[in-house]
């Protein structure tokens, strides 16, 4: 969901975008931007005076079109209308013409409502039916093809395991609000306090801010791969459990900080395959890749609290993140403008590893190697500053590569080297 909404933001904030073309390559954190591209000065934008009719509108457009979704569903499960209390206005009904036909009872009204009012208001509320029917739709298939019926039975009700499983999912779900805080807050942040910053809307920044999001999605997506795959691994591994956590721990933190670096090194050419008017979404590109790096690592320490029970220690670290990151944003933007949400959410996120990383001390005493860490790290920050103030970056920053590269080669290479044995040995099979 989150990225429909930045992609809608990317696309509204376009069409503000070709009057004046963007804002300069060369920015960095505390400047005012003036001109575009060709040099002219650009017109400030002001805000319109029916924004708040139009936003009235939209609520009631959903209004409706939820309402009247409702309405037929009820008209439609019973078409005699006793259950909604309409019975007895039926008889107003049969006396217009074709009746008979259509008015013998509420199944016609229900579906010419739900035509009329219902599908026909509903835009991002049918998104998210559409999303909530495509769930539901996975869920019968994957119980009936996966066989899961077999073990339905309704008289093995176990209210113990009941309370137990209500007791270790319900803090997931005030967790995962705070992390949906942490991805999204930034884009409402900068919507409300960066309307006519640098003479931009607000929706432009927004805009670049969403662009800047499409390459740190890299990171994100390896890390969702790694994490499907560790959960079984992370339960059913018993023996010797802090050697083996500890262990994949240093390999999943080098290719991460490697990739990080590969992505902080290519990200200014890497935004000239995107329109001119996104280019300049590169300022926000190194920190928002950090912030995918920490929560790649957050899944993985996660799994501790998986493998012992202990969701509200998911909860807590997260929501003093979230918290962190909600104080972090306002002061950031004041003091440096829309690039301040990137550093914010990223201290959000390491306040998140940094408690995870202490809780789960009594659980399980994962190595962390704390010095290699802080080194990697400081490369990465080091890079940033590189790539964002000086105006020839490309030697430095490349060089940081590399040492970053080099200080992980041989966790890199030892798991390549079993990737290669496993799949040799496969094919030989």
């Amino acid at each position: 969901m989150l990225f429909y909404k930045q992609s809608g933001n990317t696309t509204k904030a376009t069409g503000q975008w070709k009057a004046g073309r963007g804002a300069p390559s060369n920015v960095w954190p505390g400047c005012v931007l003036q001109k575009n591209r060709a040099g002219k000065e650009t017109k400030m934008e002001t805000r319109s005076r029916y924004r708040t009719a139009r936003r009235l509108l939209i609520f009631w457009t959903l209004f409706i079109g939820l309402g009247a979704v409702a309405g037929a569903a009820g008209m439609l499960i019973d078409p005699s209308g006793k259950a909604m209390g309409m019975d007895a206005m039926l008889p107003y009904f049969q006396v217009l013409p074709f009746a008979e036909v259509v008015f013998q009872d509420f199944t016609f009204s229900g579906i010419a409502l739900l035509i009329v009012n219902g599908l026909s208001n509903l835009t991002a509320a049918g998104f998210l039916l559409a999303n909530a029917c495509a769930d539901l739709t996975s869920m019968v298939f994957v119980f009936f093809a996966g066989g899961c019926y077999k073990f339905y039975n309704p008289k093995a009700f176990d209210k113990k395991l009941w309370r137990d499983m209500l007791r270790y999912c319900l803090p997931m779900i005030p967790a995962a609000i705070s992390f949906w805080i942490i991805n999204a807050s930034d884009m409402f942040f900068v919507q409300a306090m960066c309307e006519d910053y640098g003479g931009r809307s607000g929706n432009y920044w927004v805009g670049l801010l969403s662009a800047g999001y499409f390459l740190p999605q890299v990171i994100t997506i390896l890390g969702s791969i790694f994490y499907e795959a560790w959960q079984l691994s992370a339960v059913t591994e018993e023996q010797d459990r802090e050697v083996f956590f500890s262990k994949i721990f240093r390999i999943y933190a080098s290719v991460l900080f490697c990739c990080v670096a590969g992505v902080i090194w290519l990200c200014r050419p890497m935004m000239h395959l995107f329109k001119a008017e996104y280019y300049d979404g590169w300022i926000f590109v190194p920190f928002l890749t950090l912030c995918s790096m920490c929560t790649c690592l957050n899944q993985f320490l996660n799994s501790i609290y998986v493998v012992y029970k202990r969701s509200t220690g998911s909860l807590v670290t997260m929501l003093c993140g979230a918290v962190l990151n909600l104080i972090l944003n306002y002061c950031f933007i004041l003091a440096w403008g829309p690039w301040g949400v990137t550093p914010a959410s990223f201290l959000g996120l390491l306040l998140v590893f940094l408690l995870r990383a202490y809780s789960t001390r009594g659980l399980l005493e994962v190595d962390f190697h704390p010095g290699w860490l802080l080194l990697n790290l400081a490369l990465v920050l080091a890079e940033i500053f590189c790539i964002m103030r000086l105006e020839n970056w490309v030697i430095p920053v490349t060089v940081l590569t590399a040492i970053v590269c080099a200080i992980n080669f041989r966790e890199i290479f030892s798991m390549l080297n079993k990737l290669v044995g496993k799949f040799l040995h496969h094919k030989k099979v």
